[in-house]
């Protein structure tokens, strides 16, 4: 942890640290703060192109007037017409400064309120059904002769329908966690999660390594060796359903299908990795009716 340094400050004993390149502190708080891959490059984004629109080049420059910054930060975040980008933004900006006041002492975040649409509370990604899901596995398992990107396609879509798992998750599994069938991964926030594999799962992906072997110790890998990219996981998914279906689907589509089963939603929390019942509730969308109410009537007048 870096000496705290009021930005007030003028002693030489400080001038190292106000003359710190601000992308090297940007590096330290990403990387000391995130793991997920995708919040790591969407927030190095986002707060490279907020240093270069303020021109801050070393801590020093932070010490604009409170009323300029302020107002400077607030035209950034409404430069992005997107209300869910500028969301993303705010919140990394409002991440990045708690760290600049907890570590170097800056005085105040001026990170001001930005008047958003509310978040709906449904998702309105596109699911599928039991027997949608089974007919979309069963077209990809009967592709698999025809490429190893297709037997890995299947493998991939079998593995996130039946854990839920979140595509980057997915792509975290190793041939010893498909060895021993339990899972061990970093997901949002870094929380540590382990989970055991399904057999039918773990025969699934033991196929698909057997009958493709490579050096790498990625299950779900390139043709080079390299863990397989996310964006090549995404595409894949959307080719394969004639873009009916995304990686985000199948989870969304899993996490449906356990409600309907009469699952609880704490049950399906810890399927899904969810830390609550909210996003459950987020995900289906399916049924935003129930009659159970009218039971009431008969529990107090029957």
């Amino acid at each position: 942890m870096e000496t705290i340094v009021k930005f007030d400050r003028q002693e030489v004993s400080n001038l190292e640290i106000l003359n710190k390149n601000i992308f090297e502190v940007l590096e330290d708080y990403i990387h000391e703060k995130y793991s997920n891959l995708n919040t790591i490059t969407s927030y190095t984004l986002y707060l490279t192109r907020y240093l270069e629109y303020i021109g801050i080049r070393i801590l020093r420059d932070l010490q604009i007037p409170y009323p300029e910054i302020r107002l400077l930060t607030a035209n950034f975040i409404n430069s992005f017409s997107s209300d869910s980008t500028k969301r993303i933004v705010s919140t990394a900006l409002k991440g990045f400064y708690a760290y600049l006041i907890d570590v170097y002492g800056y005085p105040k975040s001026p990170i001001p309120k930005i008047k958003l649409k509310p978040r709906s509370n449904k998702s309105f990604t596109a699911s599928a059904d039991m027997q949608e899901m089974k007919r979309f596995l069963k077209k990809l398992e009967n592709r698999i002769i025809l490429s190893r990107t297709d037997h890995l396609v299947y493998a991939l879509a079998f593995t996130m329908a039946t854990t839920s798992l979140r595509v980057s998750e997915c792509l975290q599994i190793t041939k010893d966690m498909a060895k021993n069938a339990l899972i061990r991964i970093v997901q949002k926030q870094g929380r540590l999660r382990e989970l055991d594999m399904p057999v039918e799962t773990q025969q699934v992906i033991q196929f698909f390594l057997d009958q493709h072997p490579s050096s790498s110790d990625w299950v779900f890998s390139a043709e080079n060796g390299e863990k397989l990219r996310r964006q090549n996981a995404y595409k894949y998914i959307k080719e394969a359903s004639n873009n009916k279906l995304g990686c985000h689907s199948l989870r969304k589509s899993t996490i449906e299908i356990l409600i309907e089963k009469g699952y609880h939603p704490h049950e399906v929390a810890k399927v899904s990795g969810h830390q609550g019942i909210e996003m459950v509730f987020y995900y289906d969308n399916k049924n935003t009716k129930t009659s159970i109410h009218k039971e009431l009537g008969k529990f107090f007048k029957g």
